[in-house]
């Protein structure tokens, strides 16, 4: 969750201790939301669900597992949070903060799609998890494209200016290196583990209010990026004022430093590896 918050591995700012986005919005007078088809509680939650917590509106539509780890062998696709989503962007706040915490393709893949997206298949135990993890990021498309398309149609209706960003907080290994499948490592992390989707989308509007930002993203679009700044690009692209807020390190920023080392969790460059 560090990616919501100033806290990152080059700062040793403990989460507990740091501003995040949740904080940074209320401060700024939006209306805040946390809406997720993942656990509220578990292992891999409990920290997730502080920051859902702090949120003016949150809603899970998950419960049925006892514990995130649970959660992971039990089916609950994402097409659910299409009505909650729906309902908030229709309410009449002008200033909205949304965070949508998707399901996405953690494994088990095989229960992350409805039979219709079951399109790929393989052979043996191991092109048949591929082919799991296949139709898992099909359907995973189909969702992203599917609330995009809602925001885009309330924006254009209302002339809102909008902006929404897609990124995944982990890639998996699904015998990518190691012969290994998922996300866990020793020692050094599997380039599969962190090489994640990121993806910006802008209402009309918002284009044509903000220009700048959008050409500036346009010209930084092969740069590299580390997902520890997106609590700083989020910051910029909604023109905030911070001292927190550094500009090197938003991709929204014309200062934006692309030259700067990216050492991960494992303490490696990742450039280098």
């Amino acid at each position: 969750m560090t990616i919501l918050s100033e806290s990152n591995l080059e700062n040793d700012i403990e989460i507990t201790k740091g501003i995040d986005l949740i904080d940074i919005f209320h401060a700024a007078h939006f209306k805040t939301y946390w809406i997720s088809n993942q656990s509220p509680i578990g292992i891999w939650d409990n920290w997730v669900t502080v920051f859902a917590n702090k949120s003016d509106s949150k809603q899970f539509v998950n419960i049925s597992s006892n514990s995130s780890f649970e959660a992971t062998y039990t089916t609950s696709y994402d097409s659910k949070l299409f009505n909650p989503f729906l309902k908030i962007l229709e309410e009449p706040n002008k200033r909205k903060f949304i965070v949508i915490h998707l399901m996405g393709s953690h494994s088990s893949y095989a229960k992350r799609y409805p039979t219709k997206y079951d399109i790929f298949k393989g052979n043996d135990s191991r092109s048949q998890t591929i082919a799991n993890y296949d139709n898992s990021v099909l359907y995973n498309d189909f969702i992203v494209d599917s609330l995009l398309k809602t925001i885009a149609g309330i924006s254009a209706k209302n002339n809102i200016a909008s902006s929404a960003i897609y990124l995944s907080d982990h890639g998996e290994n699904v015998y990518d290196e190691l012969n290994k499948v998922g996300h866990d490592y020793a020692k050094t992390l599997p380039k599969s583990n962190v090489e994640i989707p990121f993806m910006v989308w802008f209402s009309d509007h918002f284009i044509q209010l903000y220009p700048e930002k959008v050409n500036v993203i346009k010209s930084n679009k092969h740069a590299p990026f580390v997902s520890d700044d997106l609590f700083h690009s989020i910051l910029d692209l909604n023109n905030i004022t911070s001292s927190i807020l550094n500009k090197k390190r938003s991709n929204f920023s014309p200062t934006y430093n692309e030259q700067r080392e990216r050492v991960l969790e494992d303490k490696k460059n990742y450039d280098e590896k």
